[in-house]
């Protein structure tokens, strides 16, 4: 309970960086809060690309410079829906809460093609989203 009014009060203090994210009902083992946003999700063919975005209550080691920690990290997933596949277009991690401060690392360039598995953020993006394409342009 005291994590979510923390979130809440930082959502309302840092609303500006997270503006259209919604807090997702997907829960790890983890101690991230995840986001996505449904404002800018666009569907194409048998897929769609969503921002998404997790904020930590804890620093992690950045995965990219080791020696960096980071509090959260934004992404652009792209996700294919007949295949059961995703890959991450962008992604930065951020030295403070809600993508604030400075960017800690990101990488290059996107990912490969990957199987989605079961139990994981992008596995619940996709079994939240699928659905929907066929009822968007």
């Amino acid at each position: 309970m005291c994590k979510q009014i923390l979130i809440l009060t930082l959502s309302m203090l840092y609303g500006q960086a997270f503006a259209a994210w919604t807090i997702t009902p997907y829960v790890s083992g983890g101690d991230g809060t995840f986001y996505w946003d449904t404002q800018k999700i666009t569907y194409k063919g048998d897929g769609f690309k969503i921002g998404t975005a997790i904020d930590f209550g804890e620093m992690q080691f950045s995965k990219l410079k080791p020696e960096q920690k980071y509090l959260s990290v934004q992404e652009e997933l792209e996700l294919n829906c007949v295949k059961f596949q995703a890959r991450v277009l962008t992604y930065a991690e951020y030295s403070d809460h809600l993508g604030f401060g400075s960017v800690v690392a990101q990488s290059p360039h996107e990912t490969q093609w990957s199987a989605v598995e079961s139990d994981t953020f992008s596995y619940h993006v996709m079994k939240t989203f699928c659905s929907k394409r066929n009822t968007n342009p």
